[in-house]
């Protein structure tokens, strides 16, 4: 073996070694986590910090103004109990709460409709109401760009800001009137 090769494999190994080091004290204050779907007993078990708790919107509010907290009620409860952050993704609104429509099918929800749920959540668990705390929410997932038009011509279109712009401004006016301290996620992030 080369002389440059005996380093590169030295530099390696220290490189290696240094990772395998145990860190200083974890960044409690980094909301990305692991997404859990009922399963919060064995993450928050395993020692990570901060978990997303996947409740859909459209499993929460089963028709207009009714409303079942019980999944989500149970995974903020076990997540604070265990000294856990929570990061809540408020995506997958169901049918009748998506309003805006591009290309003739209803997509997303409006930032009335966001500004709604979201303020609800927020005020649900903001700490102070017997319910538990969400340290973070996501305004939107998946969703703002998941929609196929058939062709990018038809799609593109609905992927535009005008329709995510609104609601993300809605739903993070809607969680910081509610739960000043908690975070609001989608780029960026803000406190």
């Amino acid at each position: 073996m080369t002389r440059r090769g005996i380093v590169s494999v030295m530099a390696a190994s220290v490189g290696l070694a240094v990772l395998a080091l145990p860190g200083s004290a974890q960044n409690d204050t980094n909301p990305y986590g692991f997404s859990v779907w009922g399963y919060q007993g064995r993450v928050t078990s395993s020692g990570v910090k901060w978990v997303r708790v996947q409740r859909d919107w459209s499993s929460i509010e089963t028709s207009p103004g009714v409303y079942d907290f019980t999944g989500l009620d149970a995974d903020v409860a076990a997540a604070n109990a265990a000294g856990v952050h929570a990061t809540v993704p408020i995506q997958d609104a169901p049918s009748f709460r998506k309003t805006q429509v591009c290309n003739g099918v209803n997509l997303f929800p409006g930032p009335s409709e966001m500004s709604t749920f979201a303020g609800l959540l927020a005020a649900r668990y903001n700490g102070h109401n017997g319910h538990g705390y969400i340290d973070s929410f996501e305004i939107g997932n998946e969703e703002w760009d998941g929609y196929w038009g058939g062709s990018w011509a038809n799609t593109l279109p609905c992927r535009a800001a005008t329709y995510y712009g609104p609601v993300l401004k809605a739903g993070y006016q809607a969680v910081k009137a509610q739960s000043p301290t908690a975070l609001t996620t989608r780029e960026p992030t803000r406190r």
